[in-house]
């Protein structure tokens, strides 16, 4: 086993530089066991999801070059095999669904990029996977949410997440539609990296949409996976966020009580104490991605690698767990024989615990079987009752 530090260059249409350190070894424990009838059944049943996965997606709505919209309307989604819109009755047992929304540079062809229906397929994987330790009852209702991530040419990562909250308005007024239709149903929120914003963003247009506050609707549960947003973004207090520089306002004494917050990063908490029955960000201190990546451009820190910044006005309902330890020192977590970005710029190498980014949702073997759930069992313990 050799400990190396190394230069990585890395690419999302420009060029930073980042040192880390990961550990070379050859990994014994990636040699694919025989397959059981449990797991024979759950690779069967994920090679059916794929054309079968209930979805919404609003690709194709906003230019990948300069992230404007470019679709019928800012509310405008396509809709398919939804439970109780376009497939059958609304959900009864359970009587909830999950929406998973994916994060940045999803369906491109960087060295970072992924596939969304297979992300969507490892999410029903590992959920089913996870659910099943606790209760025989597997049934679940997994609605993926795939959008314009994959933004390319100068400034993509800026142009990104304007592109993730104006997707949020198009996920409320799903939501809103859902809840119109199967107003009995509870709905849960799980996003990862990125696809954060989309929620959090969604959530403050539901706070502000009079026909979802007359009917007193509310989300169940969100939980956020390695979010990419500034620690400081889910305070209830708007003078939290105009304090912090890196946020682009302008101090004014004459509003410091109630500043307006017009830029992308805003506060958050009161939505979410308002709109949500639980809410939970499961984070991780050694994430390669956000202690790289997302401090270099952000020049901050972001929610998913430290937890809510200290001293901030946090919503009631908010809850964070560490979930470092979930994340096992693997580099290939779609099973594609290929380590994952920073990873695959190295030959033969693999992070350590907590390092990989793209592991949260599970790890697959080649032949596509679940090789570990990474921290959605963490999603499940918070998501009863069953």
């Amino acid at each position: 086993m050799i400990k190396v530090t190394y230069i990585i260059f890395i690419l999302f249409s420009f060029v930073f530089v980042i040192t880390t350190t990961i550990i070379i070894y050859e990994d014994q424990s990636s040699s694919q066991p025989s397959i059981n009838f449990f797991e024979k059944a759950f690779a069967e049943s994920y090679n059916n999801f794929s054309s079968q996965i209930p979805l919404v997606s609003t690709r194709g709505e906003f230019s990948l070059t300069n992230g404007k919209l470019i679709g019928t309307s800012p509310i405008s989604y396509k809709a398919s095999n939804i439970p109780g819109l376009q497939n059958g009755a609304c959900p009864l047992e359970p009587n909830k669904i999950a929406i998973y929304v994916h994060g940045y540079g999803v369906n491109g062809k960087t060295s970072a990029s992924e596939n969304a229906l297979e992300i969507f397929s490892r999410v029903n994987m590992s959920l089913y996977k996870s659910l099943y330790n606790i209760t025989n009852n597997i049934t679940l209702n997994i609605i993926g949410f795939n959008w314009d991530s994959d933004i390319v040419g100068n400034n993509a990562w800026e142009i990104a997440k304007d592109v993730a909250k104006n997707n949020g308005i198009k996920l409320a007024q799903f939501i809103l539609d859902f809840k119109n239709k199967c107003p009995n149903s509870d709905i849960q929120l799980i996003a990862h990296s990125l696809g954060a914003r989309i929620v959090l963003s969604s959530l403050d247009i539901l706070n502000k949409h009079p026909e979802w506050n007359d009917k007193v609707f509310k989300v169940k549960s969100v939980h956020l996976l390695a979010a990419a947003v500034d620690n400081e973004e889910i305070s209830k207090n708007p003078f939290d966020i105009v304090k912090d520089k890196t946020n682009g306002y302008t101090m004014n004494l004459t509003e410091l009580k109630s500043p307006p917050l017009d830029k992308l990063k805003t506060s958050f908490g009161q939505d979410i104490e308002e709109e949500v029955g639980l809410f939970y960000n499961f984070y991780n201190p050694k994430d390669d991605s956000l202690e790289s990546f997302y401090k270099l451009n952000d020049k901050d820190n972001a929610l998913g690698l430290t937890g809510a910044e200290d001293g901030i006005s946090l919503p009631n309902n908010y809850n964070q767990t560490n979930v470092q330890k979930e994340l096992k020192p693997f580099c290939d977590a779609d099973g594609q024989n290929s380590c994952d970005y920073p990873y695959n710029i190295v030959l033969n190498s693999i992070p350590s615990e907590g390092d990989n980014h793209f592991g949260y949702i599970g790890f697959r073997y080649a032949n596509g079987t679940l090789k570990d759930d990474g921290a959605m069992n963490k999603v499940i313990e918070n998501w009863g009752p069953y």
